[in-house]
């Protein structure tokens, strides 16, 4: 078998319909004339065609089932039909950074969105963060001082919340020296043990915001990273997808040493 081949027989809908529907359970003929719009004739020239491929068979009782190749279809189908809401997105920003293993996934986190506005994305940037209670991790190359009372607060209250920020190599250099920060940035470094938990990054290719109600990511769309467009989701399995995204940018980017901090 040929891939094309394969492409063509999943290109009729009949026949789609048909194997995706036995995808989710075992069924007779007759079950399946009940649950499509199509004839018994029809039905039997298509499902005769799936076992041709080796998508479906027939058992001894009757019933037709999927097969185990037929199992690796079916599961990956879903990820090519979510990825097409995005296209456009996806040709117009970088997805490189995103190792491959966890690219695939992304068509499987069917609940994720795309936000399309800047300020309203800075808006629900700083609202994951205002209302987080368990944990925030950013990666970032903008240090929006909104923000910063925000954490400080957090921090003072003594809410049990781990964050761990990982920043572009320019916007360290800011933080080397206080001068360029905004009022009481200084003590909030201080206060947030930036040493043990911020990182470096050579080169940002992506930013995000992850706190235990949603995550939020941006990609680079030519030499900048794109805030006007971003990814948004808030299911279980969206932050753990995220989580392990920013865990890999984490073993990779560079520890921060105290000799390389310059404080009030």
């Amino acid at each position: 078998m040929k891939i094309n081949d394969l492409f063509f027989e999943l290109s009729h809908e009949g026949r789609f319909n048909l194997l995706m529907l036995i995808a989710e359970g075992r069924k007779k003929h007759t079950h399946l004339e009940k649950e499509l719009n199509m004839t018994g004739p029809e039905i039997s020239r298509h499902l005769k065609r799936l076992q041709e491929e080796k998508l479906i068979k027939k058992a001894v009782d009757g019933y037709y089932e999927i097969t185990s190749f037929g199992k690796i279809i079916t599961t990956a189908i879903p990820y090519f039909e979510n990825s097409l809401k995005f296209v456009d997105f996806i040709n117009s920003h970088n997805f490189a950074p995103i190792p491959p293993e966890l690219l695939l996934q992304v068509g499987a986190l069917k609940d994720i969105e795309l936000k399309t506005a800047t300020m309203e994305n800075i808006e629900l940037w700083t609202s994951l963060i205002t209302n987080a209670q368990q944990c925030i991790y950013a990666i970032t190359d903008q240090l929006q001082r909104s923000i910063i009372p925000i954490i400080q607060k957090k921090i003072q209250s003594g809410t049990a919340l781990e964050i761990r920020a990982i920043i572009d190599q320019n916007l360290f250099n800011k933080f080397r020296k206080p001068e360029n920060l905004p009022p009481n940035a200084t003590k909030l470094l201080k206060q947030m043990d930036i040493v043990k938990n911020v990182r470096i990054s050579q080169e940002l290719n992506i930013s995000t915001i992850i706190t235990e109600l949603g995550a939020l990511i941006f990609l680079k769309a030519g030499d900048a990273i794109d805030y006007s467009q971003g990814i948004f989701g808030k299911s279980k399995r969206f932050l753990r997808w995220t989580k392990t995204l920013f865990n890999l940018f984490w073993d990779h980017a560079i520890a921060i040493k105290p000799s390389d901090l310059v404080f009030e």
